[in-house]
């Protein structure tokens, strides 16, 4: 006998009782037994609070995509015998290599009937526990050796392996009991490679933020650091050179848009954006002190001290202030001072006082000397209104963004949002006395403004920067780990503390003392 509490109304059952029995709802992917995700063939012994997982919910969305994402490699399979490569986040789906075959030998349509009937048939998805042992075994027979490692690292001694028809596979988070969940999904031929997306949405390119993945990915596979077990294997080999080698791309992709600023003589105004924790302080800085370098003064500006008053500013549902819209920012001042100061007038410049909700004047106006060059950074900086009134040819955009090449393994890539959380409860840890509790709570409502503000206009920026350093999360770990760890169980951010806490398991620590003093990574870690 044991107790359920289920939407708060207690139930008794005499009997295992397995988790679909209790879904009334098309919508429920899977259930939370106090706060532990399960599969909904999962059978419940003993009691305690059951939680629904909505297809809406964050994690519905995770457990729905891993199940397209194993219909497509199936159906991939099963045409053409290729194995697939999940590269990347890309346009609201996934982009995908295809391995052992040419591209253009793949009927994009066959493929998506393929997974039409598989779906229509209600294949069912089994999921298999055996001991660590048993899956290395069972991975390292099959050739599926990035997978093998990977498990090798696991701090468990049981592993859930999916079979899908004579498919196995290994997926990092459960997966739906059988095919007929998928009600719709997206998929096209693009740039060389498979675009699949969760969503009945059209394909809307993005090649600018492509070709920076891309690049990365490139350099990934020439520097053996695609996956987290090349960055474990370069840790334990050199990870002082490895170390090394990040920053210096990184600055070096900072000296080529340094370059195209000073080659061109019109530009005056340098407008930076990116989401919450790319490191757009940091870039700030190094990018003003290497202009200064070549010889450019520069004066650097923030959009937050152009907010309007307080009482003037948009309010949420819930009557809040909705400080992430545009409505926020008084463009008229901004365009007018922006311009007063490419035309060489003075201008009385504003600081936002955030206590008391409005701005103060400068006393005295500020020039632009011919040897000076704006710099500004917010979170609307790329928003063609906030600049509408200023000439093209004085500005030059640039978005950055913290934008992941790391994969698990073939088959499961980490997102670039989760690389991003890692970074932000680190330093707001260290930095704004926050728990990691307090900054998975904020979470959300940051990626709502960074879809409704900054993703829209990626594409409108002259030069997208990379800001992830292919090393950093064996920085975190350490530091982040036990933080992870206290998080309580009963809380509604369990779920995600306990999926980054994962994500961190398989990888390996890295000295800390190795991280340069002028690194990106220390606006996040300090010192």
């Amino acid at each position: 006998m044991f107790k359920l509490i289920i939407n708060n109304i207690e139930k008794e059952f005499k009997d295992p009782i397995k988790a679909i029995k209790l879904v009334n709802d098309s919508n429920i992917l899977a259930i939370c037994l106090d706060n532990k995700v399960h599969d909904l063939n999962y059978i419940i012994k003993k009691s305690g609070k059951i939680k629904f997982i909505y297809k809406q919910d964050e994690d519905g969305q995770l457990i729905y995509r891993r199940t397209l994402d194993f219909i497509f490699i199936y159906a991939m399979h099963k045409l053409y015998n290729a194995d697939v490569y999940f590269s990347h986040s890309f346009a609201k789906g996934q982009y995908i290599r295809v391995e052992n075959i040419d591209i253009d030998k793949i009927d994009i349509e066959s493929v998506k009937n393929y997974m039409l009937n598989v779906i229509k048939q209600d294949l069912p998805i089994i999921r298999k526990v055996v001991t660590k042992q048993e899956a290395v075994a069972f991975f390292d027979q099959h050739n599926k050796l990035d997978c093998a490692q990977l498990l090798n690292n696991r701090n468990s001694n049981l592993c859930s392996i999916y079979q899908l028809d004579d498919i196995y596979d290994y997926f990092y988070g459960v997966m739906l009991p059988s095919c007929s969940y998928i009600d719709k999904f997206s998929i096209a031929k693009v740039h060389d490679g498979i675009w699949l997306a969760s969503e009945d949405i059209p394909f809307v390119d993005q090649p600018k933020l492509f070709e920076i993945f891309n690049r990365f990915e490139k350099n990934g596979l020439k520097n053996d650091l695609s996956c987290i077990n090349d960055l474990n294997n370069n840790i334990s080999i050199d990870q002082k050179k490895m170390i090394s080698i990040a920053e210096k791309r990184f600055n070096d992709d900072i000296r080529l848009i340094t370059n195209n600023i000073i080659t061109d003589p019109n530009i005056k105004l340098i407008l930076i954006s990116g989401p919450s924790s790319s490191g757009k302080t940091t870039f700030s800085k190094i990018l003003e002190k290497m202009l200064s370098a070549c010889g450019l003064n520069c004066l650097c500006l923030s959009l937050d001290d152009f907010f309007k008053e307080r009482q003037d500013s948009p309010r949420l549902q819930d009557g809040s202030y909705d400080y992430e819209n545009i409505d926020c920012i008084d463009l008229s001042l901004f365009n007018k001072c922006m311009n007063d100061l490419i035309n060489n007038k003075g201008c009385y410049l504003p600081t936002f006082d955030f206590i008391d909700g409005k701005k103060i004047f400068s006393k005295e106006a500020t020039y632009l000397t011919n040897d000076q060059i704006l710099i500004i950074e917010g979170l609307h900086a790329l928003n063609p209104l906030t600049t509408q009134n200023i000439a093209d040819k004085y500005k030059y955009k640039i978005y950055i963004n913290a934008l992941t090449h790391l994969n698990f393994d073939k088959h499961n890539y980490i997102s670039t949002s989760d690389y991003r959380l890692i970074r932000r409860m680190t330093r707001d840890y260290k930095f704004r006395g926050q728990s990691v509790t307090d900054t998975i709570k904020q979470w959300p409502k940051v990626k709502d403004g960074e879809n409704k503000y900054i993703y829209p206009y990626q594409e409108e920026a002259d030069s997208i920067l990379n800001t992830s350093l292919e090393y950093e999360l064996a920085i975190f770990k350490k530091i982040l780990m036990p933080l992870l760890l206290e998080v309580d169980k009963d809380l509604d951010e369990y779920l995600l503390a306990n999926r980054i806490k994962h994500i961190l398991e398989y990888v390996n620590e890295a000295d800390e003392s190795l991280v340069p003093d002028n690194s990106i990574l220390r606006e996040f870690i300090g010192h």
